[in-house]
Order: C-alpha cells, then structure tokens, then sequence
C-alpha cells in the first residue's frame, strides 16, 4: 500500500507529559508539534460539557461518584493533578482553535444539539471532527449539520485485545478472527451512519480494512499507539492519522 504522511494526533493532548485531558496537556501538544489534539467529553448534570475520559471520577481522591451526577462547580472544585483542573469543552477550544485541528470524542450518548450548538458559537463546526463509539449521537450529529465531520469508533467491545500478544499462539486465533470481520462490520456501519472516518484500535488494523473504507471514500484514524515499531507498521498501511499518548514519537520517532 501506498505510504501518506498520515495526520499527527495527540491523543487526549500530551498525557506523557502533563495529566491527559488537561489545558496543559493539550498546550503541550500542541506545542510538540501535533497536527491535532484529541480530547474526551462528557456532560455535567447541569449540562456543561467537561474534559474527562471515564464515566466517574474515581481517579480523583475522595470523588468517586459519577461525573453526570454533579454539577459543573462540583466537578470544577476538585484536581485531577497538582494545579490541575477539569476544563470545559468551550477552554479547550480557545486552546486549540488557529493552532491545530481538533477531534472531540464524545463518550455517552446525549447532548448532541448542545454539542453542535457549542461548536456553531465558537465558530469551529466544521473544523472539527466528531467521534464515539455511539452511532446514533454520530448520525443525529449529520441530522443536524450535515457538515460536520464525524468519525465512528470501532469496535466498540475490543474483547481483551490489548492484552494479547501477537506472537502467541493462544491469542493468534483470535486476532485474526476479529482482524477477518472487522472490515465487513465496519463496511456495514459507516454505511449506515453516514460517517466521515473510523476510528480503529491499532492492533485490529489491517491492510484490507484501510483499504475498504477508502472504496467507501472514508478515512482511517489509528488509537493509541505509543511505540515507534508500532507507528512504523501502521503508518505503511495507509491510514489517514495516528494518536498517541507520546505525541513526541509521532513528531520525532527518535524521541
């Protein structure tokens, strides 16, 4: 295949160097050099959009409830690090916007005419890509700005699959059965979601599914891949972008 300069994202910012999800992180990003920086969403109970990849704040001490069950002030009195704060989704885009592309990946269905209302306001609508694991918020995403870019995660279960070893031969079997079906499935579900790109995680990849979805006229984005060999072999087949925790590999592999 082909090999293109594929697009550098630095995944939930720089969390290498700074908590992900974070401003400083997504400075450091972009910083670093990253072509765009990827951040998580999710919805306070008043409503507010938040940086923040898991459905409950158990990484926080002493804040184990979920993240929707609380209030923007709630969530926005306690640290995720040393000066550390949750930002809200409009900060991260001040942070980002003229200086880098950017992808919000949604993380719970819901909310999406306030999303897309945030973007309009902040003028980034169609600068942005939006992806998730959820197929209805995507095409009801389409529904409401067809012009906006969307992007489909799959699969959503990966059933274990980073903990498997290629070189193993319990676990090869199993690799190459999801490796087989994940074109076909994938070709079924841009499809009927109308989706702009998938988002794969990078040990599912393969050749004949990057090559399917350009068939389709979709791109092809690969998570989260954090070591060089890795991000060679990914980068030979094709794909349109690459996030990674350590950015720096992808702007320097010799970092």
């Amino acid at each position: 295949m082909t090999e293109k300069k594929p697009i550098r994202i630095g995944h939930r910012g720089a969390p290498s160097h700074f908590w992900e999800n974070t401003l400083q992180s997504i400075h450091k990003a972009v910083e670093i050099g990253v072509d765009m920086v990827e951040f998580d969403i999710r919805r306070t109970l008043d409503n507010h959009f938040v940086l923040f990849h898991n459905p409950s704040l158990r990484k926080i001490p002493f804040f184990s409830k979920r993240l929707r069950d609380k209030s923007l002030d709630e969530v926005r009195s306690h640290l995720v690090g040393p000066g550390l704060r949750i930002p809200l989704l409009q900060e991260a885009i001040d942070a980002v916007k003229g200086r880098a592309h950017m992808n919000i990946d949604l993380k719970e269905p819901g909310g999406e005419e306030d999303l897309v209302d945030v973007l309009r306001r902040k003028g980034v609508a169609h600068q942005v890509l939006v992806s998730s694991y959820f197929a209805r918020s995507l095409k009801r995403i389409k529904e409401l700005d067809p012009a906006i870019r969307t992007g489909l995660s799959v699969p959503k279960e990966r059933f274990g699959v980073g903990r498997c070893r290629d070189g193993s031969l319990l676990h090869r079997p199993f690799l190459w059965l999801l490796r087989s079906i994940l074109p076909f499935w994938a070709t079924r579900k841009v499809r009927h979601t109308e989706t702009d790109a998938i988002m794969v995680y990078y040990r599912l990849l393969t050749p004949n599914l990057v090559r399917r979805m350009e068939e389709l006229g979709k791109q092809v984005f690969a998570y989260t891949v954090d070591d060089p060999k890795s991000i060679e072999r990914i980068v030979e087949m094709g794909v349109h972008g690459i996030a990674s925790n350590r950015p720096e590999l992808l702007v320097d592999p010799a970092a």
